[in-house]
């Protein structure tokens, strides 16, 4: 029994190596096109946006409630920038 598991693992372990091999020498834009990774970009980054805004919207609400007022102002770094 134990020397058939041994038949087993080997022909296994090398087949698992050889798609490690291969999937490691394949580059990465294969795997996504440019166009399909930027549509996703560019779908992220617009729903970030709509959450900020809403973020923005209930903590004007909340000041508001808390009779804060409009002076405090909260500054995001623009869209795009580096951090």
């Amino acid at each position: 029994m134990e020397i058939r598991v041994q038949r087993l693992v080997r022909p296994i372990a090398a087949l698992g190596l050889a798609c490690a091999a291969a999937l490691a020498g394949a580059p990465a834009h294969a795997l996504f096109s440019d166009d399909e990774a930027r549509r996703a970009i560019i779908e992220l980054r617009g729903r970030v946006e709509l959450q900020n805004r809403d973020n923005d919207r209930r903590f004007e609400e909340v000041r508001a409630i808390a009779g804060l007022g409009v002076t405090a102002s909260i500054t995001r770094p623009a869209t795009g920038a580096s951090t």
